[in-house]
């Protein structure tokens, strides 16, 4: 079984509105342009959140490299008074639901089977 994910990372909203605005570009019409509704990147700008696909759209359509507007997690906390610490994160794990259902509705025959025997 394999899974798609689209990575998402944190963008410097300031940077990108400030980017479109220099180069006299609307939102609603760069949206169209990588074939989003109007309101897409006016959108994932209030997030602050775009997805791997959105910087391949915007680096073919405008040449804005993903390097010139993502966020670092360096760049979220600092002179926030937290520390950052690089440590491993615990993966996560795909679970095979369906072994689990076999499992429990095995046992739920075999419990039925019994109580009509017995």
């Amino acid at each position: 079984m394999s899974r798609t994910s689209i990575t998402n990372f944190l963008v410097n909203v300031e940077y990108l509105r400030n980017w479109f605005n220099e180069h006299g570009i609307i939102l609603a019409d760069a949206s169209a342009s990588i074939g989003r509704s109007k309101s897409y990147l006016s959108h994932k700008l209030s997030e602050g959140v775009f997805n791997e696909s959105d910087a391949l759209l915007l680096e073919a359509k405008f040449g804005l490299k993903k390097s010139e507007y993502e966020l670092k997690v360096s760049d979220v906390f600092k002179d926030s008074g937290f520390e950052i610490h690089s440590e491993p994160v615990a993966q996560p794990f795909v679970f095979d639901y369906d072994k689990l259902y076999q499992t429990i509705y095995s046992a739920v025959v075999e419990g039925v089977k019994q109580a009509l025997e017995g």
